[in-house]
């Protein structure tokens, strides 16, 4: 009961304010309490520790400023006995799914080198075993909505932390795969705020509450969702991609105004919109994003990446 209440507050920590130094010092024990000691010593967590540790593995994972760190110190031994303590807890499996989600294209450490073992490749039986995509949809559905995901479990998830999961995964070369979602992340990108008077009738204002604060979470929710959306041009699912985009059923969820104001502050919402300009064809014939791991061993791809992290956590809202 007591590692349960600590982790209670780590995790609220975790939510709010990531990058709070006792964060990253957490970060291997909350691996090591989920993990169940995997050399078979002393006694595995319990259900509900086991559920607070995703939970706040989730929230670093996504953080710009402590991913790398969540990433190193899941090896694969570690993964895979927390893969076996959690995949028949079906109230641990989608956590699970959206914290490898964010991991996806790192390396995951102790890989045999050459072969480039990313989190996603070492879990996508998993993802497909769970049906996690279509899952993930659905939890999007909900997050727009306000209702919790899955049902009757007393969680929600913040839209903001979906666009996000989205992103890494449609950066990772999951575009295609992310369809499911679709037309949530229009729909988010149709809630961008802009300067407010677009939304004087309050319908567009989903995500914004009125104040600073939240138009600006609102604004960088719309960043995320386009991010993927330009991370599914050139994938299998182009096509469908952008004849939705362009239809009158888009216009329903406001998503070409909110995608002219969300270009604005977004370089990944501009470069969408001007490729929708070129139409379906143009979507089609795009260069997909590669898929490319992010190793840790590589000094020059960690600094690189390091500092990219700190030009993202300048402005991230997790």
């Amino acid at each position: 009961e007591e590692n349960l209440a600590v982790l209670h507050v780590v995790q609220a920590l975790a939510a709010t304010t990531p990058e709070a130094p006792v964060i990253g010092s957490l970060i291997p024990k909350v691996v090591s309490l989920l993990a169940g000691n995997p050399d078979g010593e002393g006694h595995a967590a319990c259900r509900p520790i086991r559920s607070m540790c995703i939970e706040v593995l989730c929230c670093c994972a996504m953080s710009p400023s402590k991913r790398r760190q969540v990433a190193r110190n899941l090896p694969g031994p570690i993964l895979s006995s927390i893969v076996a303590s959690t995949e028949n807890e079906t109230s641990q499996t989608f956590p699970m799914g959206l914290l490898v989600a964010s991991l996806c294209n790192f390396v995951v450490p102790g890989s045999v080198a050459g072969q480039d073992t990313s989190f996603g490749r070492f879990f996508q039986p998993f993802w497909t075993k769970m049906c996690f995509f279509e899952l993930l949809g659905e939890c999007l559905n909900a997050a727009l909505t306000g209702h919790e995901y899955p049902s009757e479990s007393g969680i929600f998830h913040r839209p903001m932390k979906i666009a996000f999961v989205c992103k890494q995964l449609a950066l990772g070369g999951y575009g295609r795969e992310i369809f499911g979602c679709l037309k949530g992340l229009a729909a988010l990108i149709g809630r961008h705020p802009g300067s407010g008077e677009d939304d004087a009738d309050g319908s567009d204002a989903g995500l914004g509450d009125g104040s600073g604060a939240g138009d600006a979470d609102a604004a960088l929710t719309a960043g995320l969702a386009a991010s993927a959306l330009l991370g599914m041009a050139g994938t299998g699912a182009a096509a469908q991609t952008a004849e939705w985009l362009l239809s009158e059923e888009a216009s329903d969820v406001q998503f070409s105004p909110g995608l002219l104001r969300s270009a604005k502050d977004s370089k990944d919402a501009l470069a969408l919109a001007e490729l929708l300009q070129g139409g379906v064809d143009a979507f089609m014939l795009a260069d997909p994003p590669n898929g490319a791991t992010l190793d840790f061993s590589s000094k020059v791809g960690a600094a690189a990446d390091e500092q990219q992290e700190a030009l993202d956590a300048s402005s991230a809202p997790f």
